[in-house]
């Protein structure tokens, strides 16, 4: 059991808007100054900010709704491994990046009829975007069914300048990720004051 739970990031904490089911408040989101609170906290690998977004993709001339989920090019590397995401064919994203995707394994043949291959390219809310890697499967849809673009990106298009989905932060190893978790609820508290947000260890 442990084992299963290490991949799926045992050591990363993840921070979003509190009771995400309902209609987001203004004060219940994220933004980059809750970032900066994060990664004052002592005892963190990385912090990173993601933006998830259902949102038209178009290719193989057909059109689906797919979660988009952006992040810092710079931390794919870090954040793949943590979530046990590999690459099958190509690259991960890296500094620079820009119009340029990662998909999942599946996606391709599952919503548009035709196999996503590295260097073919997909539009996304009329943007083009070149594939520069693909996943190897997971067989779970929330992986195999995804695209990962870079956050800049993603904020550009989606008319999103400050918002964030979630923050994740990498504890790191051989600290107590219950105890660090209660000192980044502690900071945002601090910092926010209020309480709009939720922090949530893989041990819950």
């Amino acid at each position: 059991i442990t084992e299963q739970f290490e991949k799926f990031g045992a050591s990363i904490i993840r921070v979003v808007p509190k009771g995400l089911r309902g209609p987001p408040t203004e004060t219940a989101i994220l933004t980059k100054k809750d970032v900066e609170t994060v990664k004052k906290v002592k005892g963190l690998d990385y912090v990173a900010e993601l933006l998830l977004q259902n949102e038209k993709v178009e290719y193989n001339n057909k059109e689906n709704l797919v979660l988009i989920q952006s992040l810092p090019p710079e931390l794919a590397k870090e954040a793949f491994r943590d979530l046990n995401l590999e690459i099958g064919e190509g690259r991960n994203l890296e500094k620079g990046d820009s119009d340029v995707a990662v998909v999942g394994a599946t996606i391709g043949e599952d919503m548009f009829g035709k196999e996503i291959r590295v260097k073919n390219s997909i539009k996304i809310v009329e943007k083009k975007f070149r594939i520069i890697g693909t996943l190897k499967e997971a067989g779970t849809l929330g992986t195999d069914q995804i695209i990962f673009i870079p956050i800049e990106t993603a904020r550009e298009i989606f008319d999103k300048p400050e918002s964030i989905s979630i923050i994740a932060a990498k504890v790191q190893e051989g600290l107590d990720v219950r105890t660090v978790s209660d000192k980044v609820e502690d900071e945002l508290k601090r910092a926010r004051d209020d309480e709009n947000f939720e922090v949530t260890t893989p041990e819950q």
